[in-house]
């Protein structure tokens, strides 16, 4: 399951690198020296964000939020 989990946000990255390129912006991740981590974060080019925490299994997001 863990492998499937990781193949499965390599295929969202990679769908969210083409939608973001189309809209002129750029994906990133984002980790703190806390170990706080966001899988995914889309910037636009005036510097509008949005993050993304991608999980493959139904209920595990909400363990995922703090």
């Amino acid at each position: 399951m863990k492998l499937l989990g990781v193949l499965f946000e390599s295929l969202v990255h990679r769908d969210l690198c083409v939608y973001a390129r189309a809209c002129d912006a750029s994906v990133y991740h984002y980790r703190d020296n806390t170990d706080l981590e966001v899988d995914m974060v889309v910037e636009d080019r005036h510097g509008a964000w949005c993050a993304f925490e991608v999980k493959l299994g139904a209920g595990q997001a909400d363990e995922q939020v703090h």
